[in-house]
């Protein structure tokens, strides 16, 4: 079932009222929920299987009166590759790691405003913890605990997406996000990852039995399993990735009734344009500057660095190719960029107006935000080491 309609409460310190939004519910998201659940369920059942078989197999065999020197070799390895699949599938704590600046709401109120805004339109809780991030991306999760037990919501929120895009087109972009909340993607994620990290587990504890395996009856042993894990992996792999990729189409329906169709559209052009600029703006430009111990703003010499016009036309030349060349991978968790932008245009327009002020300008002392950024991404780096400088006077200095 789907949440209820709710009418958003603007906070003070925000510029757009949000409208009534109607959601209507998908049968279809409900297969795929189920699918993953399923996959999860049959990873474990198969392996367990499989580690019996590696077992009993052999003890057959001996009960059968079977009991040379090679059939109890291949009982005894029998029972240790067995041991290395079940120890594989134990699920491990997650050991979550901040993977950026954490942000508040006292220090960033416009910015929390609008993802609080954003929460109530879907009436969905806060994340409990907001992460400014390195890279041109945004992301939610439920991270902690065990196989998502005891788990808390978080949220990367990437520093070239405030340069880059619109007020409007960062809304886009956290509608998504919270999206994925709103349907439940993020508590069935860490049942998801969990059973892919063990699997590949599997594949690295199996693996350094190899050298076991040289002897002929336990290499068709190792051979025979190995192979049934790899096929099924293909498998898990497969069935895993069509539910994101469809999970990514529902976030996009579900931003355009929050943020607009306009703004998501134009939004993940930027994006998929400025993840091809920003590692060579980071290296080329930004890195000599930190190295002489200067921190021009990152944010505002990204936009500069992608409105430079050689620039910005290899941009658009790369993200027209990959538009017109863009192929769906059954392996891809998320749907190729022409195919979410045919599908956004299918759907209704909305009707919020535009903001085109820079998301950036919903920081708060943004050049200090940067410098404490750069300073938690680099603990080995002490405190008062980089100097603000700005734009201007760098492109002084290199013109003397």
């Amino acid at each position: 079932m789907g949440h209820p309609a709710v009418t958003i409460q603007v906070s003070s310190v925000s510029f757009m009222p949000f409208p009534k939004v109607e959601i209507r519910p998908r049968r279809s998201m409900a297969w795929f929920a189920f699918l993953s659940i399923f996959m999860v369920v049959a990873s474990y059942v198969f392996v367990i299987l499989l580690a019996a078989a590696c077992v009993y197999l052999p003890y057959l065999l001996l009960a059968a009166g079977s009991a040379n020197f090679q059939i109890i070799v291949l009982f005894l390895f029998g029972v240790v590759i067995a041991g290395a699949m079940l120890w594989s599938l134990l699920p491990r704590p997650d050991k979550f790691k901040a993977p950026g600046l954490p942000m508040e709401r006292a220090t960033q109120p416009r910015l929390f405003a609008e993802l609080e805004n954003i929460a109530g339109s879907l009436n969905e809780p806060m994340p409990r913890e907001v992460y400014l991030i390195g890279d041109v991306n945004a992301w939610v999760a439920d991270r902690g605990g065990l196989m998502g037990f005891g788990s808390r919501r978080v949220m990367g929120l990437g520093l070239p997406l405030l340069s880059i895009l619109t007020i409007s087109q960062f809304r886009a972009v956290l509608a998504h996000e919270f999206a994925h909340y709103y349907g439940g993607d993020t508590s069935l994620g860490p049942w998801v990852y969990k059973t892919q990290t063990a699997i590949v587990r599997i594949f690295q504890n199996i693996g350094s039995l190899g050298k076991l395996a040289r002897i002929a009856i336990l290499g068709v042993m190792y051979l025979v399993v190995a192979t049934l894990m790899k096929w099924y992996f293909v498998v898990f792999l497969r069935a895993i990735n069509l539910v994101s990729r469809q999970k990514e189409y529902r976030a996009d329906e579900l931003a355009c009734l929050i943020a607009g169709r306009q703004p998501l559209i134009d939004g993940l052009r930027a994006i998929h344009g400025a993840a091809l600029a920003w590692p060579a703006y980071w290296n080329t430009e930004l890195v000599p500057m930190l190295n002489d111990g200067a921190v021009p703003g990152i944010g505002d010499g990204f936009a500069r660095f992608i409105a430079v016009p050689t620039i910005n036309q290899q941009i658009q030349r790369n993200l027209d190719k990959e538009i017109q060349e863009g192929k769906t991978n059954p392996y891809n968790s998320h749907p190729p960029l022409r195919d979410r932008i045919t599908a956004t245009q299918k759907l209704p327009a909305g009707f919020i107006p535009e903001d085109s002020n820079p998301a950036r300008s919903l920081l708060n002392d943004a050049d200090t935000l940067e410098l404490r950024f750069l300073e938690k991404m680099n603990p080995d780096l002490k405190p008062g080491t980089l100097q603000c400088v700005s734009w201007d006077e760098v492109d002084r200095k290199s013109v003397v």
